[in-house]
């Protein structure tokens, strides 16, 4: 109920990609009292999605529900491009909760903005008090490349431990790069997996 009184009418895409449209919203229209602040994800805030703004979910799933819109004065459309998934897993990168994951939904697939933008949810308040999606604890098989060092890999869920089809994209770091746990790769990871 709570749901349905908030959200608003869902796009009329008849495309998964689709222009945006002068007249439609878009968050650059959300009122002040949405906007909760910006968040420099590439330093000195040059490059794309180098800022990116956080706003309320007026029609939050969960507590701490909210929307990141990257460059949000450029109204770009509700379209997973490589720098938007490298924004992606910058802003993952930057949280300091284990449990925070961004949440991407295209048009046709329940999105109700055409303008581009992730949604940021705290797994812990959505019920999931281990901070992992069901999803992520599901078998899988490794099809192609490696977690390791200078590669990417692609895996298959295990179909009968899951519902639908399903592929997980990861990365191992640079080659190269120093320390016990160094960070993934993540333009790798970002160039590979937005052609998927």
């Amino acid at each position: 109920e709570h749901y349905s009184k908030k959200r608003r009418p869902t796009c009329s895409a008849v495309q998964v990609v689709a222009p945006r449209t002068d007249d439609a919203f878009n968050f650059s229209k959300a009122r002040p009292a949405e906007h909760i602040g910006d968040i420099e994800v590439c330093e000195g805030g040059v490059g794309p999605g180098s800022i990116t703004t956080v706003l309320a979910n007026i029609s939050p799933l969960a507590a701490g529900h909210v929307l990141l819109v990257p460059s949000c004065e450029q109204l770009l459309p509700q379209v997973l491009t490589e720098e938007h998934f490298l924004t992606g897993l910058r802003l993952l990168a930057k949280s300091a909760r284990h449990d925070f994951r961004l949440v991407f939904n295209s048009l046709m697939a329940f999105a109700t903005v055409n303008h581009f933008h992730w949604h940021g949810l705290y797994l812990s308040q959505c019920g999931l008090a281990d901070g992992r999606l069901p999803v992520e604890k599901v078998e899988r098989s490794v099809v192609a490349g490696a977690i390791t060092e200078g590669r990417v890999s692609i895996e298959l869920l295990v179909e009968s431990q899951w519902y639908v089809r399903g592929f997980v994209v990861s990365a191992g770091c640079r080659a190269g790069t120093p320390g016990d746990h160094p960070p993934a790769d993540l333009q790798a990871l970002a160039s590979l997996a937005h052609r998927v």
